[in-house]
């Protein structure tokens, strides 16, 4: 299926005043996210060495990482607009981010970034839905990522405590967290390259709803350099 296919069997199953809005959502999001995958998989083409993926290779983990991309706001979009019908049902917190992050796809420099601190003594018992979730960690993953990717030693961090899991990466250039979850907000408006889309945490926030959960962004200070803990508590 194309991805305009898509487009427009999504289009027909969300309910809304103006259709033209999410569709016009849908594009926009979708041209920005896919572009950095590409952009990464250029790069790695004309850096073949003979002793690491071929071409062929690193084309597939490209289009692997774009498909995930499109389903990623395919489920945003229809999380933000219409009302979850998908049952909730116990899941085990350190087991769902195991299975998010293997699931998450990413070039091997960006997984090399991710760090799971996992200590069995910590983890908890949610009511949620598998995609909902491996969705709100993509999204979340996605967001640090970019705000590093030019920070070969940074590193986005993983952790459980209590009942809430937490992101967060090294390095954040700028910190505003006043309308951080409002629609069309990026977590850096200085940098457009770095800042997302402004849709993925707010579906994020709404996800969270769903799980009778929430979202915060913390913001923490470390030599002058502020950066931001995703909190998800449940």
């Amino acid at each position: 299926m194309s991805l305009f296919s898509a487009v427009r069997l999504d289009k027909e199953t969300i309910k809304m005043s103006n259709q033209n809005d999410i569709y016009n959502d849908m594009l926009a999001v979708t041209c920005h996210e896919l572009k950095q995958p590409i952009l990464n998989a250029l790069a790695r083409l004309t850096t073949i060495d003979g002793k690491g993926k071929t071409a062929l290779e690193i084309a597939e983990d490209a289009l692997i990482e774009c498909a995930q991309k499109i389903d990623i706001i395919l489920t945003s979009l229809k999380t933000l607009y219409t009302d979850n019908k998908q049952p909730l049902v116990t899941l085990n917190a350190n087991e769902c981010i195991i299975d998010a992050l293997a699931d998450y796809a990413v070039d091997e420099d960006q997984r090399k970034k991710i760090v799971f601190e996992l200590h069995k003594e910590n983890n908890f018992f949610f009511k949620g839905e598998t995609v909902l979730f491996n969705h709100i960690i993509f999204n979340l993953l996605n967001n640090a990522l970019k705000h590093i990717i030019n920070k070969p030693n940074a590193l986005v961090r993983i952790s459980v405590s209590g009942r809430t899991i937490s992101v967060s990466n090294d390095i954040f250039d700028t910190v505003n967290t006043q309308d951080i979850f409002k629609q069309y907000t990026s977590s850096n408006k200085n940098n457009s390259s770095k800042g997302g889309t402004g849709l993925g945490l707010l579906y994020c926030q709404k996800a969270m709803k769903i799980f009778n959960g929430s979202i915060n962004a913390v913001v923490k200070h470390n030599n002058k350099m502020g950066f931001i803990i995703f909190e998800l508590s449940f």
